[in-house]
């Protein structure tokens, strides 16, 4: 019943347009590195033309379990949702309890009195719902991942303005910001920062400032250079002994999105060698180590039999210091 219903409701949001582009959580043909290439050619684009990028970086508390059922159904009722399918999803999601089992020993059942239920095929697609117009009149760009919201702009006080209608968007729908847990961090194309850069709070508490960002798996630093990131992947496979390990001889990491030929030569810089089109080439020299990665991007657009381009391949492979152009 629950699939039935998604299918309907997904179809009504996607064919009348309601859902947010700037959402990438949850929907089909959008991924986290969707949202990381259109957010990353925002932030390259600001960068070329000299314009230091402020972001910040929004977790909230418990936001799947905290979304109230009727405001839920509130915002239902602006999009258009039938009074009979919000009769089943309220029967869906009222009277709920739930139990802890520790050791095999059940507790006594207590109420659920608000959230969407995680695990459920129906929870994610009514939680995009409930926070669908949180950036109605945000005056900066921001991106979503179902519950991450980062904020972006080149200017700072459109942000903090924007940061002030997110607190009043939390308090009209029971919603709360973590501010211990965001994070800001400026963009800049100068090696170093300034000290006069901005600050931003919400609830009159300071976000902490950071000059690199964890987001959606990939490490970003203020200088937009891609080496944290790598350095981080090359460590935890050294973590794993994946580097050290004598049968070790390559890993690969996939993409999708054509646009990670350009991405990739911005962010990392210009590759020791091209091949017509065919193939680019970096040499990634670790830190304190007598061996070099060799990153080998393949260039081409290659289809399958259906027409449809194939992800493309980044293949990372150990090289001894010897064994480079640079030996």
């Amino acid at each position: 019943m629950e699939k039935i219903l998604h299918k309907h409701l997904i179809s009504f949001f996607n064919d009348n347009s309601l859902l947010t582009n700037c959402q990438f959580g949850f929907r089909s043909n959008r991924g986290t590195e969707s949202q990381l290439l259109s957010y990353q050619a925002s932030l390259l684009n600001n960068y070329v033309s000299k314009a230091t990028t402020h972001s910040v970086y929004i977790d909230f508390k418990k936001a799947f379990d905290t979304v109230s059922t009727k405001k839920l159904l509130l915002k239902l009722t602006s999009y258009g949702i039938s009074s009979k399918m919000q009769n089943w999803l309220c029967s869906f999601l009222t009277d709920r309890t739930q139990q802890i089992n520790v050791n095999g020993k059940l507790s006594e059942e207590a109420k659920v009195l608000s959230g969407v239920p995680q695990g459920s095929v129906l929870g994610p697609l009514l939680f995009l719902i409930f926070v669908n117009d949180i950036g109605d009149s945000f005056a900066s760009n921001f991106l979503l991942y179902a519950d991450d919201l980062k904020l972006f702009s080149t200017n700072a006080d459109d942000i903090e303005n924007d940061l002030e209608k997110l607190e009043a968007w939390c308090d009209s729908w029971q919603m709360s910001v973590a501010p211990s847990k965001c994070e800001a961090i400026s963009f800049c194309h100068r090696k170093r920062l300034t000290n006069t850069n901005p600050t931003f709070s919400i609830n009159d508490e300071i976000f902490p400032t950071v000059d690199k960002i964890r987001d959606l798996g990939v490490m970003l630093s203020s200088s937009l250079s891609f080496s944290e990131h790598l350095a981080t992947t090359i460590r935890k496979a050294h973590q794993r002994n994946l580097l050290k390990s004598p049968t070790f001889q390559k890993f690969k990491i996939s993409y999708r999105e054509s646009t990670i030929d350009e991405s990739l030569h911005t962010l990392i810089g210009e590759p020791y060698r091209n091949f017509s089109n065919v193939k680019s080439i970096w040499y990634f020299r670790m830190v304190d180590a007598d061996y070099y990665i060799h990153i080998v991007l393949d260039t081409r657009d290659v289809k399958d039999f259906h027409g449809r381009l194939l992800p493309k391949v980044i293949i990372f492979t150990r090289f001894a210091k010897e064994d480079t152009p640079f030996f």
